[in-house]
């Protein structure tokens, strides 16, 4: 009955190919038409505003993360050009510029171009491709724009990441299996 740890070690292998997908492949590619300017960037945007980054908050690492999984990116706002934003405003964006995630420094300001998330959440969401960029001292990049909202507002994601449910039934899996190689070894070999 040798062959038991190697059946068991092959139904773990499998159920964990089926539990954790691998993540499909994303590069960035912004791809805009000859001429277009802020203006485009401004009137496709839903919110605009003028701040500092403070804050990144990326997901927890996990073994199935993608550079395309979103994070927060919080932001002291400073005015708003278009659109409504709080003093403190968190924005989607994927976690990493290779799959077209927003990549400013921290503490310098910044014009952010935003959207309304109408997919599965709330919130605004942003990325490389939307324009959003540093501002440079004294660059008051539209007319007018106003005081931003008090308080803060944070964007809202889905449910439980596939990961982590992953993860607690692989876990399950090893235990399963660990105990069932103890419990042999206590009892001793059978036949």
């Amino acid at each position: 009955m040798k062959s038991l740890p190697v059946v068991l070690a092959g139904l773990l292998l499998s159920a964990g190919a089926v539990v954790l997908p691998a993540t499909p492949a994303a590069a960035c590619s912004c791809v805009r038409a000859p001429g277009d300017g802020e203006a485009a960037f401004y009137d496709e945007a839903d919110v605009v505003f003028a701040g500092e980054m403070v804050e990144r908050r990326d997901p927890p690492f996990s073994l199935s993360r993608s550079s395309a999984d979103l994070g927060t990116r919080v932001f002291e706002v400073a005015t708003v050009f278009k659109g409504s934003a709080s003093r403190r405003q968190g924005v989607l964006s994927p976690v990493s510029g290779a799959s077209c995630g927003l990549e400013l420094p921290t503490d310098r300001r910044v014009l952010v171009f935003a959207r309304e998330r109408g997919d599965h959440g709330s919130g605004l969401m942003t990325s490389l491709c939307d324009g959003s960029r540093r501002l440079a001292r004294g660059d008051v990049p539209f007319s007018g724009g106003g005081p931003p909202a008090a308080g803060a507002s944070y964007p809202r994601t889905g449910g439980a990441p596939v990961a982590a449910i992953g993860a607690a039934v692989g876990a399950g899996l090893v235990v399963a299996v660990l105990a069932g190689l103890a419990g042999r070894r206590r009892r001793g070999p059978s036949g």
